[in-house]
């Protein structure tokens, strides 16, 4: 709203209180013609009421002016502080409801700074335990002087610092994949940290693993000649057994086709 229209509005809300200011002027003008009084004691009487009525009318005036400025710079000037607010609390419902452990720690004391619900309950320690611990607390002993060395090289941006161990309150151990960032927490530089339970993936990696090599040590020790073909008829895999029949070494028959090995007749 416009100064313009501020003060339109405001007189005719005050319209009545003005016209009441104003009307002892032609009383006391009256009055003084009635009681016979010259006409420049008249005039000085009716000036002194309408300096008196102008007076208390700018003064209406400009308490209303300033408390409508007022109004308007608390609205604007708190907006900026609405949106940092609500952007807060975005960032706290992503940090406390994000299903992977996240914590933030403080650089220097490598303490717990805060900690999400999920946290919690994959480590089992309340909250509050969790305040008054190190990140080192939640790692098997031998494997904090690797951690000390990560922290100590203090990388800045986003880190992704691979694979690690952690443990939990019960001392179960299992494999995390750790992302962190550098931030200001509470004036305290600090580290934002997520920690992804990679354990199953590990252990269905680690199951592929054992059961190529169980394939591959079957493979390579059977006493009779076996091989793998691709789907153009080349040797992928040969094994000992089929190189020692055909008088090749392995290395010598891979990329080659069954036809070039075949006598023409």
């Amino acid at each position: 709203m416009g100064s313009r229209d501020m003060s339109a509005n405001w007189r005719r809300r005050h319209r009545w209180i003005l016209a009441l200011l104003w009307l002892p002027v032609p009383g006391v003008a009256a009055s003084g013609i009635f009681r016979g009084y010259g006409f420049g004691h008249i005039l000085i009487e009716t000036g002194i009421v309408a300096v008196f009525a102008l007076l208390v009318t700018t003064a209406s005036f400009a308490h209303a002016s300033a408390w409508w400025l007022k109004e308007e710079t608390s609205s604007h000037a708190a907006a900026p502080y609405r949106q940092l607010h609500d952007a807060m609390e975005r960032y706290r419902l992503l940090f406390d409801s994000n299903p992977h452990p996240m914590w933030v720690y403080e650089e220097g004391s490598l303490r717990f700074l805060a900690v999400n619900d999920a946290a919690i309950d994959r480590y089992g320690y309340s909250r509050d335990v969790f305040l008054a611990m190190t990140i080192k607390d939640i790692r098997p002993p031998e494997d904090v002087p690797a951690l000390l060395e990560s922290v100590a090289r203090n990388p800045g941006g986003i880190d992704r610092s691979g694979s690690w161990r952690h443990q939990t309150k019960d001392g179960a151990v299992f494999d995390v994949e750790i992302t962190s960032h550098p931030l200001q927490f509470a004036g305290s530089r600090a580290r934002l940290v997520l920690a992804d339970d990679v354990t199953e993936r590990k252990r269905a990696e680690e199951a592929v693993r054992a059961a190529e090599e169980r394939f591959h040590s079957a493979f390579d020790h059977a006493p009779i000649g076996m091989n793998l073909l691709d789907l153009e008829g080349r040797f992928v895999q040969v094994n000992r057994a089929f190189s020692a029949m055909i008088g090749y070494e392995e290395e010598e028959l891979l990329g080659k086709t069954c036809q070039s090995i075949t006598h023409p007749e």
